[in-house]
């Protein structure tokens, strides 16, 4: 049986292509490297998704999610927080 992972970071991301590879590395990058990555694409038109999923098939810590509507900030994250599984969580917003 495999161990939770220390910290789960959550990262919300709506429409950010321009953004979410830099946060994705951002939280690849952090001291602690027992982490788990979620990062919950909000029904993004952009290309935000591709890119998701494309880091997650280079790095088995970063846990893809995509809402089935959009519902917001809030419900984004509270999607990452229900998926969670370390001990802590971090909000990357």
């Amino acid at each position: 049986m495999e161990l939770p992972p220390t910290a789960s970071i959550v990262i919300p991301a709506y429409n950010a292509a321009n953004f979410v590879q830099e946060a994705i590395r951002s939280a690849q990058e952090q001291t602690l490297k027992d982490v788990e990555i979620i990062v919950v694409d909000d029904c993004s038109t952009d290309a935000t998704w591709d890119i998701v999923q494309a880091a997650a098939a280079r790095d088995p810590r970063i846990l893809p999610l995509r809402r089935t509507r959009r519902g917001g900030p809030s419900a984004a994250c509270n999607d990452g927080f229900d998926r969670a599984s370390g001990r802590w969580i971090a909000l990357l917003d």
